[in-house]
């Protein structure tokens, strides 16, 4: 599979740092108090070198990161050599990413777990993600799910209540709504799988975003490895400086969990 770069990296921006700190500082001035912020990383499987360096900057700014693993992609081998970043060290939480990643759908927008499946192919994929990984990774396994492309139907909402997961992570604003028993952890900031054409409006939206984000209480940033390039990874490493130095506070969907 090819991933591309969006738009928003094909060139350098200059002042970027300013530019993050004043869309952040904006949305606290809006919010008028502090932010919690959490990122995830979808499409988890492999110690690839974008992989590798995108960790790196998590460790460096010690910021937490969320790891959305697709079970299918995750062999024991795998799994011992992204143990190079230690699952004990508290920066990085790991859990599902649906199945294999796989569109099911013949009509309309991608899904793995959508409700045009029979509800015991939706659950038998379900449970055997849920298997490889609890069996992989033991006591740093999460049960909670990333859908596929952020969404999912009806019934596979209902197993995941039903098969005792704690949350679910999907876009800001998906439907349907998750059962009570689930958490939802929305994602509100998209890095990497942007639709705008342009490369200056790309980040004017993103800006914007982000903005927006702070001033609902939450940001929630999701990254895709696969897609970044060179200026991919400076906007991100500025981005976390900024959160470290502005009123945004850390959480791992641990913590989000357990508050």
């Amino acid at each position: 599979m090819i991933y591309m770069p969006s738009c928003l990296y094909s060139k350098e921006f200059p002042d970027l740092r300013h530019k993050l700190t004043a869309a952040v500082a904006q949305g606290l001035a809006r919010r008028n108090g502090p932010s919690i912020i959490f990122f995830r990383a979808d499409d988890i499987g492999v110690l690839s070198q974008p992989f590798q360096q995108m960790m790196l900057l998590f460790q460096k700014y010690a910021m937490p990161l969320n790891l959305a693993v697709v079970p299918v992609w995750l062999t024991a081998s795998r799994w011992q050599k992204l143990q190079c970043f230690p699952p004990t060290s508290g920066l990085f939480c790991w859990h599902q990413h649906g199945w294999r990643h796989a569109n099911h759908e013949t009509a309309g927008r991608k899904q793995e777990f959508g409700d045009s499946r029979e509800i015991r192919h939706l659950e038998e994929d379900l449970l055997r993600g849920r298997q490889r990984l609890a069996s992989l990774m033991g006591n740093h396994f999460l049960p909670l799910f990333t859908p596929p492309w952020n969404r999912c139907g009806a019934a596979a909402l209902s197993l995941l209540e039903e098969h005792g997961y704690l949350g679910i992570s999907r876009n800001h604003g998906a439907l349907p709504p998750a059962p009570s028993g689930l958490v939802e952890i929305p994602i509100n900031v998209d890095l990497h799988t942007r639709r705008e054409k342009n490369t200056d409006s790309s980040l004017d939206a993103l800006l914007l975003e982000l903005q927006d984000a702070v001033v609902s209480g939450a940001v929630g940033v999701m990254l895709h490895h696969q897609r970044m390039n060179g200026n991919a990874f400076t906007l991100l490493e500025q981005l976390l400086i900024v959160s470290r130095q502005q009123e945004l506070v850390p959480r791992s969907f641990v913590d989000i969990l357990c508050r």
